[in-house]
C-alpha cells in the first residue's frame, strides 16, 4: 500500500482567510446598498416634479385646454421661399416668398377654423368639414369656406382672392359675396367693396409649381415679384417704364439671367444686374 501524504493545516491561516472573505463580502453589500439608496434618491428627484405637474393639471382640466387655445403658431417664407405647411386639421396651405400665415395650435373646441395672412400670398386646399366652416382673415376681410381650394394675393393693398373648386363667401364690414370656380374677387380696403370677374383659376396659381404667370401685368408688379423670389430691387429711369404691361409665364428655376433675358426678347428693353439691382435700358 501507497504511504498517504501528510497535509499541514494551519488554524491561524485558515481563520485568517475566511475572516477576510466575510469583510470582502460585507463592504460589497454595504456598496451595493449604497448604490441602490442613491437610484432611488434620483429617482424621487425626477418623479416630484412629474408628479407636481400632473396634480397640477388634474386639479386643474380646464388648464391644459386654456394653454392649446392660447397657442398659436406663426409661419414665415422668405425670399425666394415656398413653404408647404399641414393645418391641425389636414387642410393643406402653400405659402409664397415673402409671406407669413399665424394659426392655432389646435381647432379643436372651436366654432371656425381661423387662419390670418398677415401679409404675402397662399394658396388653400381646405378639408371639407360642414360643422366647422374654415375662415382666412386678411387686411380687414374675410373668407369662409368648408371645403375647397383658392388662393389669395395679399401682396399689394387690393386684396385678390381667385376659387379654383368649390365655393367661398368673402365680407368685409356690410359688403358680401359668394365665389364660384373661376371667379377672383377684388377687395378695395379705402372703398370697403369688392369687384367680381372671371379669370383662368389654375394659371393664377400656378406660382406654387415654380411658374409665375403675368397677364397684362405692369412692369413695376413684375420687379416686385423679381424682388420678392431673387432679392434684387428694380432702378427704373422713368415712370413709363414701370406702367409697360406684358402677358408671359416665367420659370423660377431658369434663374434671374435667364428670366430677364426671356422678358427682354418680349418687351425690347435691356437688363443689367449690378450690385443686386436690376438696371433697365430702353
Amino acid at each position: 500500500m501507497e504511504e498517504q501524504k501528510k497535509i499541514d493545516f494551519d488554524p491561524g491561516k485558515g481563520w485568517a482567510r475566511f475572516s477576510k472573505r466575510i469583510e470582502e463580502d460585507q463592504q460589497q453589500q454595504v456598496i451595493l446598498r449604497m448604490k441602490r439608496m442613491n437610484q432611488l434618491k434620483y429617482a424621487a428627484v425626477l418623479f416630484i416634479p412629474v408628479a407636481l405637474v400632473a396634480l397640477f393639471f388634474f386639479s386643474n382640466p380646464g388648464q391644459s385646454q386654456n394653454t392649446a387655445a392660447k397657442c398659436f403658431s406663426s409661419i414665415k417664407a422668405g425670399t425666394g421661399e415656398m413653404k408647404k405647411i399641414i393645418l391641425p386639421d389636414g387642410s393643406q396651405v402653400w405659402l409664397n416668398a415673402a409671406s407669413e400665415l399665424r394659426y392655432s395650435c389646435s381647432f379643436q373646441g372651436k366654432a371656425e377654423r381661423v387662419v390670418s395672412l398677415i401679409k404675402g400670398e397662399a394658396y388653400f386646399e381646405v378639408k371639407h368639414n360642414e360643422q366647422q366652416a374654415f375662415v382666412v382673415t386678411v387686411n380687414k376681410m374675410k373668407v369662409k369656406v368648408y371645403g375647397t381650394s383658392f388662393n389669395i394675393n395679399s401682396y399689394q393693398e387690393n386684396v385678390k382672392t381667385t376659387l379654383l373648386t368649390g365655393s367661398i363667401g368673402a365680407t368685409a364690414g356690410k359688403e358680401s359675396l359668394l365665389l364660384k370656380p373661376g371667379q377672383q374677387a377684388t377687395f378695395y380696403p379705402l372703398k370697403n367693396n369688392f369687384a367680381v370677374k372671371t379669370v383662368n383659376a389654375v394659371e393664377d396659381a400656378l406660382w406654387r409649381t415654380g411658374t409665375i404667370n403675368f397677364d397684362n401685368t405692369s412692369l413695376k408688379e413684375i420687379a416686385e415679384v423679381i424682388e420678392r423670389q431673387y432679392g434684387y430691387k428694380f432702378h427704373f429711369q422713368s415712370a413709363s417704364q414701370q406702367d409697360l404691361r406684358f402677358t408671359t409665364k416665367l420659370k423660377l428655376s431658369d434663374g434671374l439671367p435667364t428670366l430677364l433675358n426671356n422678358l427682354s426678347k418680349v418687351s425690347g428693353l435691356t437688363f443689367k444686374l449690378r450690385n443686386k439691382t436690376v438696371f433697365l435700358n430702353n
